[in-house]
Parts: C-alpha cells; sequence; structure tokens
C-alpha cells in the first residue's frame, strides 16, 4: 500500500505527540524553553504535554487542520496550518474548549515556560501579514523517514489544499530558511525572542493554471 496524506483523527494524537517531540528536540527554542529533552525526563515530559496542546488545539478550532503522511497505519511526517482572517469569530463553545486547554496547561508547565510560550505567540503573531491569510504552525518528518522527499509531499499538500493566498511560518534554525526559500517563500523578518532569532517568512500561493 502506498503511502498517503491524510486528516488525523484524535486517534493519532500519541503518534503525533511522539513523532514531533523527537524532531524537535534539538530545535533552539524548544532546547530554550524545555531544555535537553534526550537527557532530561521532566523536559521530554514539558515538551510533550506542550505537543499534546498543539494537537488538541487542532482538533478543537475549525481555523485548525492537522494531516499527517502515513505509510499504513505508521504517522511518518505531519504538520498544522491554521487559517487567519481579519477577523477571528470563536464560537462560545469552542472558546470555552480553547480556554480549557490553555488553563490545563498551565497548570503543567512552570509559570516561567508558560510566560516564554506566550512570549512567542506575541512575537511571532506580531510579524505575521495584516492581511486574511493561512499559519503554518508546525511541519516535521520523522528523522528515520527524512531524505526521502517526504517533507517536499507536505509542503505541497499544503500549497494544494489552500489553493492560493499568504502562507507565512516562523523557523528558529537559520539553516531552514535557505531550504524554504527553495520553495518560494521568502525571509520578511528576523526577530528577538529572548536569546532566541526567529526567522519570519512567507508565500504567496498562486492559484495552478488548469490546461
Amino acid at each position: 500500500m502506498a503511502e498517503s496524506i491524510r486528516p488525523l483523527t484524535k486517534n493519532d494524537r500519541q503518534q503525533f505527540v511522539t513523532v514531533m517531540t523527537k524532531v524537535f528536540a534539538k530545535d533552539p527554542l524548544f532546547l530554550y524553553i524545555f531544555g535537553d529533552l534526550y537527557n532530561d525526563h521532566r523536559a521530554q515530559r514539558r515538551a510533550r504535554t506542550f505537543m499534546g496542546f498543539i494537537f488538541d488545539k487542532s482538533m478543537e478550532r475549525q481555523a485548525e487542520a492537522v494531516w499527517g503522511l502515513f505509510d499504513k497505519d505508521t504517522l511518518l511526517g505531519t504538520y498544522v496550518v491554521e487559517s487567519c482572517p481579519a477577523e477571528t469569530n470563536h464560537s462560545f463553545a469552542e472558546l470555552y474548549r480553547l480556554m480549557i486547554l490553555i488553563f490545563r496547561l498551565s497548570l503543567q508547565l512552570p509559570p516561567k515556560m508558560t510566560w516564554q510560550l506566550n512570549r512567542y505567540m506575541r512575537v511571532t503573531r506580531a510579524h505575521a501579514p495584516s492581511i486574511p491569510h493561512h499559519y503554518l504552525t508546525i511541519i516535521g518528518v520523522r528523522k528515520e523517514a527524512q531524505g526521502a522527499g517526504r517533507g517536499r509531499n507536505l509542503l505541497e499538500h499544503i500549497f494544494g489544499t489552500i489553493g492560493s493566498g499568504e502562507l507565512s511560518l516562523d523557523t528558529e534554525k537559520k539553516e531552514n530558511v535557505t531550504l524554504y526559500k527553495k520553495f518560494g517563500f521568502v525571509l520578511t523578518d528576523v526577530v528577538k525572542c529572548g536569546p532566541i532569532n526567529v526567522y519570519c517568512m512567507r508565500k504567496t500561493i498562486r492559484p495552478r493554471q488548469k490546461n
């Protein structure tokens, strides 16, 4: 059976958390906020808690979508993308569920970590496009599945799903800037979040020409 990309369900939560925690174990932001995930069990547990929050939030919000690349039932890579309209309108039920998730996260992480994560979100969103756009929250491919074009497949799936419009993202790895430029992203800003450099990028997705 060939590999396929499909939306994730709540049953995929454990795989998402495991894969993405490992993918981001050496990310500068994760090292700064959570610490050494390989040698500190508390750091790994807290990073998994945060990844669980990212997944749960994407399940609750209509504006977010989480997709995964699967080999049969094994998750190889995944992404979360968010639709950011000019004005955000949450239903009362959605807002209530979101507040519960945020409250639970604040109980599971030390106050300093919660503050650092909030600061990161404020900094990055302040440099997002002011027009309606999509925001690539997170993307990654498990280490043993890298190098075979799966990251490219996920990015092209995002472009096709969005169809047209602006897509923004942030990365803390300078080497990723060159990678994303190959896919048409441009660097719009470099901002500081504590000691971390955050590279803000954007791509204009244009409708594909029909033959």
